[in-house]
């Protein structure tokens, strides 16, 4: 599966919303794609900016909490 942001290039869904597996034991309540370092993103949807994150290879990784 692929998903475009707001008019960029076609981005992989490496993790989609709702998975059960190793990595998500409980529903997964996002979308993860994959894009190279230094990608320009938009949100795909409005609101705030609530957290950045950087948990290394734990967790969401690398991740914009929108609010």
């Amino acid at each position: 599966m692929k998903v475009k942001l707001n008019g960029n290039d076609f981005y992989d869904v490496s993790t989609k919303f709702g998975v059960i597996d190793s990595s998500h034991p409980n529903a997964h309540t996002g979308i993860d794609l994959v894009m190279n370092t230094g990608t320009e993103i938009f949100s795909p949807v409005d609101g705030i900016v609530s957290k950045v994150v950087d948990y290394g290879s734990e967790n969401i990784g690398k991740g914009i909490i929108i609010t």
